[in-house]
């Protein structure tokens, strides 16, 4: 991480110093370097300090933490996300998703419970959006994860 750190100071200084095509010939070093994980996680975590309250940013990056392999991490950002998007007026629009990606998360984690009570949340808000059209393929991938959690659940009960 300190490694990470010194190349952002490394890069900012560039920006003073140095011309453009050196600048961009850096960053695509770095990019080389860290991958691509670094610079969306740092981007988005940019984006949060700035602005604690955007929802898509705490959204982002738990996709880029859940896209390499971070599900605690995801599951955390999610719940920012639904944490914000619950303190500001209501929208419907992808309210779904931090609900229904969070539920992926515990499913992957086992936390099966905690996976169905998501699944069922993310099924009510694409049912108020009234679009069936569009979410009719989530929503029976959802429907299918939540037939699996309840047929374990009553095949340990037994």
């Amino acid at each position: 991480m300190l490694k990470l750190k010194s190349c952002i100071g490394f890069c900012c200084k560039l920006i003073v110093v140095i011309s453009l095509p050196y600048l961009i010939f850096n960053l695509l070093l770095y990019l080389y370097t860290f991958g691509w994980y670094y610079f969306l996680f740092i981007k988005n975590t940019w984006v949060i300090i700035n602005k604690p309250n955007d929802i898509w940013a705490y959204y982002n990056r738990a996709v880029v933490r859940r896209q390499y392999g971070d599900h605690k991490g995801a599951i955390y950002d999610f719940t920012q996300s639904i944490r914000v998007r619950s303190a500001t007026p209501k929208t419907l629009v992808r309210a779904a998703s931090p609900y229904h990606k969070r539920g992926q998360e515990y499913y992957l984690l086992g936390y099966k419970q905690k996976a169905l009570k998501d699944y069922k949340k993310a099924i009510e808000i694409y049912k108020q959006q009234q679009d069936t059209q569009s979410y009719e393929q989530i929503i029976n991938i959802i429907e299918e994860k939540i037939q699996q959690i309840e047929k374990g659940s009553t095949n340990m009960n037994n």
